[in-house]
Parts: structure tokens; C-alpha cells; sequence
């Protein structure tokens, strides 16, 4: 190699060296993730507010409906129900903002359904169990054999107008939605399983019953009715 060739060289490395230490300097300067440290009790805090909304086992909806059903939840439906007769009337003759005010529940904000609990007395016109959410169509009085209003008959109750009808049920008091949802549904079973169950709607139609339950009202529908109470003749 000749004396030019020995400078070309040289003048070659020295430029691989000054590109290779910027290199270094870039990414020693970079810092493509940050690892922080997560203390135990921070730790701990969080699989505990995961436990809270997602797997929160402490609460126990059965029992909370069974601790109150006797002491609070009867006595008030028995206080509260309004004649359902009257109620409909009422909905033919002012709006039903009007008559919600006057007789209903409503949770939440204006753009929620209101609620009602009602009594009343009727004649079973026809009991369709061809689904789980078996229903009964009702005449209620004064009769004119037609289907005025539905009683859910179950096995599977849907709905969460019996919770939302209480107004003594502070949704405030319960840490998240899974809770309210568990209230709801174990209302709807307790209804099933010590009332309507014991019931043989097989041969139902033309019966005389008389009953106290909660419906939720939605524009267009016919009424559903929750049943609290449930009498058949």
C-alpha cells in the first residue's frame, strides 16, 4: 500500500470512529421504556381494587334481600301500591311525566324510565310458559276479556323493577354496579322460589287472582308486572 493509500486508510477509520461515538452518544441518551419500581402495599392496593369491582365475594345479595324483605320490603309495598285500575286511568287522561311524579320512582337522571308499584285484582286470560320467562296475560277489573296487563310468572324473572321501585334502597350505599345487578336478580329469584313456584298456572286460565308487584314503564309496551305478592283463587 502506497503512502496516498495508507492516508486514505487512515482518513477511512477515523471517520468509522467519530460515526460510531455518535451512535453511542444518541442512544445512551435514549431510554425506550422506564422501569418503576411498584412498592408491595401499592401492589396490594391494586389487586385489591381489581377485587372490588371484579371479584368482589363479600357481598352477599341473598341475604342482604332476605335480611329486608320481612321488616322493610313488605311493609312498605303494602303501604305504597297504588290501585292499578286508578293508575291506568291516570295514564289516559296526563302525560306519564305527570303521573310518574304523582305515583312513581324514578332513579337517576329525566331520561330514566319510572316505576310503579301497583295492586290490583283480575282474571287470567292466558298463560304462555313456552319460554323460561313465562308470563300471564290478566283482565283486570271490570272485566271485558281482554288482556289489560302481563304478570311474569318465571322460571326466569326479568327486570330490575322490584329494586328500583324501593325507594328505601340507596344505590349510594353499594360499591359498584355487579352489586345493584346481584340486588336485582336476587330479588327477582326470591320472588320465584317462594311464591310463584308453589303455583300451578297448568290449569290457570279463568282464575281470579289478586296481587301487589312493580312494573317499569317503557313508551309503547304493554305493562309487565313484577309480582311481590301473588294470590290465585
Amino acid at each position: 500500500m502506497g503512502r496516498r493509500g495508507r492516508l486514505l486508510y487512515f482518513i477511512k477509520t477515523i471517520e468509522l470512529i467519530l460515526v460510531l461515538l455518535i451512535i453511542s452518544g444518541l442512544l445512551s441518551g435514549c431510554k425506550p421504556w422506564t422501569v418503576v419500581k411498584i412498592s408491595k402495599e401499592e401492589n396490594n392496593k391494586k389487586k385489591n381494587e381489581i377485587q372490588i369491582y371484579f371479584e368482589d365475594t363479600s357481598f352477599d345479595a341473598e341475604k342482604y334481600v332476605n335480611s329486608i324483605w320481612d321488616k322493610q320490603v313488605m311493609p312498605y309495598v303494602e303501604k305504597k301500591a297504588v290501585n292499578l285500575k286508578k293508575l291506568l286511568e291516570q295514564m289516559q287522561k296526563i302525560s306519564i311525566d305527570e303521573v310518574g311524579k304523582k305515583f312513581g320512582v324514578r332513579r337517576g337522571d329525566e331520561s330514566n324510565p319510572w316505576n310503579f308499584l301497583v295492586k290490583g285484582e283480575g282474571k287470567i286470560i292466558k298463560v304462555d310458559t313456552s319460554s323460561p320467562n313465562g308470563i300471564i296475560e290478566v283482565d283486570i277489573l271490570p272485566y271485558d276479556g281482554k288482556s289489560d296487563i302481563m304478570i311474569q310468572i318465571g322460571p326466569v324473572i326479568n327486570g330490575t323493577s322490584i329494586r328500583d321501585v324501593l325507594e328505601f334502597i340507596s344505590f349510594d350505599k353499594f360499591v359498584n354496579q355487579i352489586q345493584l345487578a346481584d340486588i336485582a336478580d336476587a330479588f327477582n329469584n326470591k320472588v320465584y322460589q317462594d311464591i310463584l313456584s308453589k303455583i300451578d298456572f297448568n290449569k290457570a286460565v279463568g282464575k281470579k287472582i289478586s296481587f301487589i308487584g312493580a312494573f317499569t314503564y317503557e313508551e309503547g309496551e304493554k305493562i309487565t308486572i313484577t309480582p311481590i305478592e301473588f294470590k290465585m283463587q
